[in-house]
């Protein structure tokens, strides 16, 4: 297990090797869960007490951060680099205070009492020194700071000194000075360091290593070779960079006969960019005359400063660097299956791509065609589709022809010009002496990069070439031919439009050099097409062109007959589905032959059983007749069970056996499939459509029940707001009067804060197409949940604007003056509950002037002026509360009421009201 975390740990450090050009489509950027993960590390660090644990979380944390780090960008990754330095820096301080790791357990630590049990380990001390190292090198590497470098070698080198020779973080450190070296442009130390690391895993004397070998099991011979990948990399830069090429081919073949000997796999990335880095060295260094010897095969390769002296070493085979390079890449794509990391693949790329310079000669590696198209389709297959167009271009090509291609594609950006440059591409593939399908797929390739790069007309006219010149080249001309169909008949996403000519031309060709395959599919695509168009008799004609023997045919014959239901034809439909579903799908005899038309056969089945069951229903809608909306109840009531992952179909089945339930007056069977709809498809449009039908059914129950139901009336409308609340949130413009009912129902249930977020909706969405609805009803309701919420400020600033200007109605204008002055809601029997208004000097003078207003506006003695003179009695009553004359004014208006309508109020006819002054004057007095 040790082991196994070891390797672990060299791998993480293995990437912290120099600035590396990225992949064009570079890996995914890090989630918010690495940040989650880094905190909750940070959490348990401040909690843990001094010692192994606390170390070794501190450790965790600083790996953590750099991980995490290396797929930011650089401003990103600078500023969560700092955050952890400053996180890290009490741990940095007392590794600075320690004079050696070595001594670490035998006394105390900052921050750790003398004696104590928890004083941290050499081993746990060793390893938060080399992670904070490691982050102090990358932020050193990242700003070019000489200090955190130095940070970093430091810690590195108390590492190295105080853990046994060989030992992982030993070796860990060693490879770290390394890079220190290396960041301070100290290269022939670095690659002493280096070479200590690969000479520890494998002797440089190849006899020497042979005889080890030979006792070591494979386990064994395969730790230390990826020892020496780790360190490989790293060795080479340093000593080319030192100016010893020599030195540095010399020691890469040392890892190549190592790996090619005991044909040991190839690592990501460790591996990788050791055979990279090798062979951009032998591309760099291909013009001092060196040579590569070896005597049976290119396994037992050797460095050789020309071929005179491999010659005279016994070497019977001689190769030069450059093609050397080529070798080891090809090598190393035999491999990796074709199929490199993103790093490794990019400069493997960069090597084919950019020439590499050396005493003005140029080396391009990029001649060798089949590395080329190798590396092209690695490219293609990891997505990454500029490079991968890039390589494409290449293939095939030959110096002479630069200029026809540099002039084909300044033509390319004209409109006409993409379909020249294909046409030319093809031309120089000829002239080349191409085979066809490599043309072909070459052209194919550009094709799909094309595409994938937004630019669809130069990839039609790259299909299209291949279609033209090379329709023999078998996959390459019926996916081509597939792919200009799919291109012509869709919308562009460049906005272009397509004419109908190509439109025309690209069918034909889908169709003719298919041989019934492609022309079956290009004509079942054009039907899907035309239907979502809403062109169903086309549709219809599309797919009554595919053949029995293709393998979208069942598919075609139940879309024929979703033409026929959309034509309105129910008769034909009814029958073409019917014999699917009841006879075809039934019969042995047609079982699905592969995996494909199995998958075919279960959407055939999907849509087939939900549009038998909409014909029924359609019938059932025109007739009227019982026992049709049973037949389309039986068809669409166990669609959801049967196809519940077809969440586009389900949920329309499933609101259509709901309707046939009502029809039927099986309102409990429609509730269970509401319920289905609601938890399984909440916002579909069919769940929202069943949720307004199961509303209006629940409303005309409601309206039917007895006023002493109260508590079913209740539930009643507790489920009518969940519906309208699923429907409005559902809808992409929800209608005024279904919001409207939603708000009301959850007043009315007393669900304020729902309410609230429903008239805010109103407000926002309707304000100004409905304004006076808005301040006659919306506004009050939301006015009045705000300031029975205690939030009266907030609605007294949405009423005050409508009153100000006169558009407020004689309610509202009420309402506006109870929110200034303070109310409250009167229930005879349970007594009243009182509610704060702003209540500050202007408003109370406000709300006595409104309250005069309205007063002025009533006809004395009536119950409507008697409830305004208590709503201003009540109002003076709580200003009295700062200011003492109005208080008094509140009880000689009282005195007054009473000298009107008697000491009880007996006199008053309307006994709620009269019930209601009792109680202000027992509050009053």
């Amino acid at each position: 297990m040790r082991i196994a975390l070891t390797c672990l740990a060299w791998l993480a450090f293995a990437s912290i090797g120099g600035a590396e050009r990225p992949l064009e489509t570079p890996p995914a950027a890090q989630t918010s869960g690495g940040l989650a993960d880094l905190a909750e590390l940070g959490l348990a660090l401040a909690d843990a007490a001094p010692g192994d644990v606390r170390d070794g979380l501190a450790a965790d944390y600083a790996a953590a951060a750099l991980a995490l780090a290396r797929g930011l960008e650089p401003e990103a990754k600078r500023t969560l680099l700092t955050a952890a330095a400053a996180r890290l820096e009490p741990f940095e301080a007392e590794l600075a205070a320690t004079a050696s790791l070595a001594g670490a357990s035998g006394g105390s630590v900052a921050g750790s009492p003398a004696g104590s049990s928890a004083a941290p380990t050499p081993g746990s001390r060793a390893r938060l020194a080399v992670e904070l190292a490691s982050l102090w090198l990358e932020r050193g590497r990242l700003d070019g700071s000489a200090a955190a470098i130095a940070r970093a070698e430091r810690d590195f080198a108390k590492v190295v000194a105080a853990t046994g020779d060989g030992e992982p973080l030993a070796l860990r450190a060693e490879l770290g000075l390394g890079e220190c070296a290396r960041a301070r442009g100290d290269h022939a130390t670095a690659a002493r360091h280096f070479a200590s690391v690969a000479d520890r895993a494998v002797p440089a004397d190849d006899a020497l290593w042979r005889e080890a070998a030979a006792t070591l099991s494979r386990d064994e011979r395969a730790r230390r070779f990826a020892l020496l990948e780790l360190a490989t990399p790293g060795w080479l830069e340093s000593l080319a960079a030192a100016g010893r090429h020599a030195d540095a081919c010399a020691a890469g073949l040392r890892w190549w006969r190592t790996w090619r000997r005991d044909d040991f796999p190839l690592s990501t990335p460790n591996g990788e960019l050791a055979a990279l880095t090798l062979a951009r060295l032998f591309a760099a260094t291909a013009g001092t005359g060196g040579t590569i010897g070896w005597n049976l095969d290119a396994r037992d390769a050797v460095f050789y400063a020309d071929e005179a002296a491999a010659r005279a070493a016994g070497s019977t085979t001689c190769s030069s660097l450059r093609d050397f390079a080529v070798l080891l890449l090809c090598a190393t794509l035999d491999a990796r299956g074709d199929r490199l990391g993103p790093t490794a693949l990019a400069r493997a790329t960069e090597l084919v791509l950019v020439e590499a310079t050396r005493d003005g000669e140029h080396t391009p590696l990029g001649a060798d065609d089949e590395l080329v198209r190798r590396l092209a389709r690695a490219a293609f297959a990891a997505r990454a589709f500029r490079d991968a167009a890039a390589l494409f271009e290449r293939a095939g090509r030959t110096a002479t022809d630069e200029a026809s291609a540099a002039a084909a594609g300044a033509a390319a950006d004209a409109a006409s010009g993409a379909a020249d440059l294909a046409r030319d591409g093809a031309r120089d593939d000829a002239r080349n002496g191409a085979r066809d399908d490599l043309a072909a797929e070459r052209l194919w390739h550009l094709g799909r990069c094309a595409e994938e790069l937004g630019d669809p007309s130069l990839a039609a006219a790259r299909f299209r070439a291949v279609v033209e010149h090379h329709p023999q080249a078998k996959p390459w001309s019926e996916r081509a031919a597939e792919a200009w169909y799919r291109l012509a008949s869709a919308p562009r996403r460049d906005g272009s439009r397509v004419e109908r000519r190509e439109l025309e031309e690209a069918t034909r060709a889908a169709r003719e050099l298919g041989v019934g395959a492609i022309a079956a599919d290009a004509a079942f695509r054009d039907g899907e097409r035309l239907l979502r168009e809403k062109r169903p008799a086309d549709a219809r004609a599309a797919f009554a062109a595919v053949p029995p023997e293709a393998a979208p045919y069942e598919l075609a014959w139940v879309y024929r007959a979703v033409a026929d239901y959309q034509l309105g034809a129910l008769d034909e439909a009814e029958r073409a589905l019917t014999e699917f579903v009841e006879v075809r799908a039934r019969d042995p005899r047609f079982a699905p032959s592969d995996a494909e038309r199995s998958e075919r056969r279960r959407t055939a089945v999907a849509f087939a059983e939900l549009y038998h069951g909409l014909v029924a229903f359609d019938r059932a809608a025109r007739s009227q007749s019982t026992a049709d909306w049973q037949v389309a109840r039986a068809r669409l009531e166990p669609y959801l069970a049967r196809h519940a992952d077809r969440a586009e179909l389900a949920p329309l089945a499933a609101a259509r056996a709901l309707s046939a339930c009502l029809r039927l007056g099986d309102f409990a069977a429609a509730e269970a499939l509401e319920g289905e709809l609601f938890t399984s498809f909440p916002d579909h449009q069919a769940s929202a459509a069943a949720a307004l039908e199961m509303y209006r059914e629940r409303e005309r129950r409601r309206a039917a029940l007895a006023p002493s139901e109260h508590e079913e009336s209740t539930r009643l409308l507790r489920a009518m707001a969940r519906e309208l609340e699923l429907a409005n949130r559902s809808a992409e413009e929800p209608s005024f009067a279904n919001l409207r009912a939603e708000s009301r129902a959850w007043l009315e249930l007393g669900e304020r804060a729902r309410a609230r977020i429903v008239l805010d909706r109103i407000v926002r969405v309707f304000g100004e197409r409905e304004r006076e609805t808005v301040e006659k009803w919306v506004l009050a309701d939301l006015a009045l949940a705000l300031a029975r919420d205690g939030e009266p400020r907030k609605a007294a600033e949405l009423l005050a604007p409508p009153c100000a200007a006169g558009r407020a109605t004689p309610a509202v204008e009420g309402l506006y003056a109870r929110v200034l002055g303070g109310w409250y809601e009167f229930e005879e029997g349970v007594g009243a509950e009182e509610f704060a208004g702003v209540e500050d000097a202007e408003s109370f003078a406000l709300a006595a002037e409104i309250h005069a207003r309205l007063l002025a506006r009533e006809p004395k003695f009536e119950s409507r002026a008697y409830q305004l003179r208590a709503a201003a009695l009540y109002a003076r009553w709580r200003h009295g509360r700062t200011e003492p004359t109005e208080r008094d004014a509140a009880r000689a208006e009282l005195a007054k009421l009473r000298s009107e309508l008697g000491d009880r109020f007996e006199r008053l006819a309307d006994a709620p009201l009269a019930a209601e002054l009792r109680w202000l004057a027992d509050l009053v007095r």
